[in-house]
C-alpha cells in the first residue's frame, strides 16, 4: 500500500512537471512572437520613414532642377534693361516634411506667423497619399 501511495504520489508530481515546463514553453513560444512581431513593425516603421526621406529628397531636386531652369531661361528672355535680379528673387515652392513627432513626445504646431512666412499648406486629407506633392507643397 505504501509502495503504490510513493508511486501515485510521483506519477502526480511528474504529471505536474510536466504540465508547468509545457506552459513555460508556451509562455516562451508566445512570448517570442510577439517580440518578432514587434521587431518587424519597427523595421517597417524604419523603412517606410527612410523611402519617405528619399522620396521628400528627390521631389526636392526635381523642384530646384525645374527652378533653376526656369530662372535661366527667364534670364535669358529678360531684356539687357531689366537685369536678372528680379528673376532670381522669386522663389519656387519646395517640397518638404515636418516630422510631427520627435523623440516620442509629440511636438506643437507651428506658429500661425510661422506658417504665414513660410506659406505652409497643411495635407487636406488623410485618405490622400503621404506623397501627393500638391498637399506637401511648401
Amino acid at each position: 500500500l505504501d509502495r503504490s501511495i510513493a508511486a501515485a504520489l510521483e506519477r502526480r508530481d511528474s504529471k505536474l512537471e510536466m504540465r508547468v515546463e509545457k506552459a513555460r514553453a508556451d509562455i516562451s513560444r508566445v512570448n517570442a512572437a510577439h517580440d518578432a512581431k514587434i521587431m518587424m513593425a519597427l523595421e517597417a516603421e524604419a523603412e517606410l520613414a527612410e523611402s519617405r526621406r528619399a522620396i521628400f529628397a528627390k521631389l526636392n531636386a526635381a523642384d530646384v532642377r525645374a527652378k533653376e531652369e526656369r530662372s535661366r531661361k527667364a534670364s535669358k528672355d529678360l531684356r539687357p534693361g531689366l537685369g536678372s535680379r528680379k528673376a532670381s528673387r522669386v522663389l519656387d515652392p519646395l517640397a518638404f516634411e515636418i516630422p510631427v513627432r520627435d523623440s516620442g513626445t509629440e511636438k506643437t504646431s507651428l506658429s500661425s506667423a510661422l506658417v504665414k512666412r513660410l506659406k505652409i499648406k497643411s495635407r487636406t486629407s488623410h485618405i490622400k497619399p503621404m506623397t501627393d506633392l500638391e498637399t506637401r507643397k511648401a
